[in-house]
């Protein structure tokens, strides 16, 4: 990624190709994520934990969506209080 990348990521440029990219390799990373067996569908997490079953695929995504967004929140209230500590 290039400095011009790295400022369009930054400053929230929705319409740039490089952060549509993103977005669609962000996409299909998690749809790789998603798998059914016998019993349902299911996700993997990144710390090896298959997550499930649910239903139908569509509720396997939603609760994909969801738990990445409550790691992201976890990690950044980690980043907080770690950068608070060094004051």
């Amino acid at each position: 990624m290039n400095a011009n990348n790295l400022s369009m990521l930054m400053d929230g440029n929705t319409t740039s190709k490089p952060l549509e990219s993103l977005s669609r390799i962000q996409q299909k990373a998690r749809r790789d994520r998603l798998f059914q067996n016998s019993q349902g569908w299911y996700f993997a997490t990144r710390e090896g934990v298959n997550m499930g079953p649910f239903p139908d695929q569509s509720c396997a995504e939603l609760e994909l969506l969801s738990y990445i967004k409550s790691m992201q929140n976890v990690y950044e209230k980690k980043n907080y209080h770690s950068a608070g500590t060094f004051l």
